[in-house]
């Protein structure tokens, strides 16, 4: 079990519940499963105690054809600072449903996701998958159903619908506006041959923002044709030509429409080693054109693995190429692992182009059966093109102990400082268990 000081708790209490969907439950054939999970801690915050104690309920099916899961979380913060309004408030609370089922020729899962979550100091990721740093509160209801027909066959369809409401309130972030997000994709594989592969898809997208002086909406959408084929020699080649159109409904004023031709061609070849691809884009959205153009390496390492990426975008408005890229670095140690990790992407957020920073670096070790301990730091940047730039640096070093067969302890220190030169300290401590039977 995984544990943070944030908001981010309730989610860890909700893995072990989610892993009783692996495969590895449904070969055991035990039919239905329940988890209660239980965990309390205490932090101090710059001098500021407060206590958390985390109530997660979970059950959880899976036979050869189909799972189902359906876990329920939430938090009871203690807030003891003088400023305190509340001694005790509920925080942090989840639902979610998960089902999933495959048939001979079928696929269909459905999922219903439903979080009211403190955001404490977090990074975060907000509209267009952008870096975003925040404090307050976030409250997100998010359905996705995906059917999928043919999936051996000739002719392969895949349906994709999804429906997202996300409500902030009290953040520091202008950038994080209320909005609605409805989407829906279709993708048909015409299979010539085993090797070649002719492919055709369609989407829309529409999203309604709630701004100061009304809602503005963006809707976006595409339809294109394409190929995919593989060589004996590993080598894989995907190419599609879409046609792309967003057209942008501020709160006050009229729309404007961007519309034209998009293409992405990928080459992946496969190496004894690893494998070398390279990626070419050329899509507009409602920030306008972007094109891209990428190199990536993967190397199997004896005991873990490294990718490389490097390339340029050039955006629409934007008069600089920007670098993207990334690097990241696994590897398995005798008693632990290390993990490092570099990447720099272009985004949309609210029609503006957004550069997103993030460095992570992390290790683990084990001191012995019972114990060991994990450190990191991070980085987090955001930056808007001709508008705010926000920055997060944390450091973190943790130390894990089972005190006994089922209970688990964990403690440490976390520092975070903002670009505004703010800092936080915190130290954390909690102890957990879960509770697992059978109906």
């Amino acid at each position: 079990m995984k544990y943070m000081r944030t908001g981010h708790t309730l989610t860890a209490l909700t893995l072990s519940i989610a892993t009783l969907c692996s495969p590895a439950f449904s070969q055991e054939g035990t039919g239905v499963r329940g988890t209660l999970s239980f965990s309390q801690g205490i932090e101090s915050d710059d001098g500021d105690v407060g206590t958390r104690t985390g109530l997660g309920f979970g059950i959880a099916s899976a036979t050869r054809v189909e799972t189902f899961s359906l876990n329920f979380g939430t938090e009871i913060f203690g807030d003891f600072s003088s400023d305190a309004n509340d001694t005790f408030d509920a925080t942090n609370q989840s639902a979610a449903l998960r089902y999933s089922r495959a048939g001979g020729n079928s696929r269909l899962s459905f999922s219903a996701l439903y979080d009211d979550v403190e955001l404490d100091d977090e990074t975060i990721e907000g509209v267009g998958d952008t870096v975003l740093i925040s404090t307050g509160f976030a409250e997100s209801i998010a359905a996705d159903l995906e059917l999928e027909f043919g999936v051996e066959g000739p002719v392969g369809i895949l349906l994709n619908f999804g429906r997202r409401e996300v409500d902030y309130s009290e953040t520091t972030d202008p950038d994080l506006l209320d909005f609605e997000t409805t989407s829906a994709d279709v993708l048909a594989n015409f299979r010539i041959r085993p090797s070649f592969t002719i492919r055709a898809r369609a989407g829309i997208e529409r999203e309604d923002e709630e701004e100061i002086l009304g809602t503005s909406r963006t809707e976006d959408f595409y339809f294109g044709i394409g190929a995919e084929t593989e060589t004996a020699s590993g080598m894989t080649v995907t190419a599609d030509i879409l046609f792309d159109s967003s057209e942008v409904t501020p709160a006050v004023g009229g729309a404007t429409e961007e519309d034209g031709v998009g293409i992405e061609l990928s080459v992946t070849q496969e190496r004894t080693n690893g494998f070398i691809g390279v990626a070419v884009s050329s899509r507009i959205d409602e920030a306008g054109r972007r094109t891209s153009a990428e190199v990536s390496r993967g190397f199997d390492l004896r005991e873990g693995a490294m990718e490389l990426s490097l390339g340029v975008v050039d955006q629409e408005g934007d008069d600089n190429l920007r670098l993207i890229g990334g690097v990241s670095f696994e590897r398995e140690t005798r008693r632990g692992a290390l993990t490092a990790s570099v990447s720099q992407e272009a985004a949309t957020s609210s029609g503006d182009a957004v550069i997103s920073t993030v460095v992570d670096l992390g290790i683990s070790q084990e001191i012995d059966n019972v114990s060991g301990w994990t450190a990191g730091i991070g980085f987090a940047a955001s930056d808007e093109l001709g508008g705010e730039y926000d920055s997060r640096s944390t450091a973190t070093i943790a130390y894990t102990r089972d005190l006994t067969a089922d209970w688990e302890m964990n403690t440490g220190v976390e520092y975070s400082k903002d670009r505004d030169e703010s800092s936080t300290n915190t130290v954390f401590f909690n102890i957990a268990r879960d509770f697992t039977f059978g109906f």
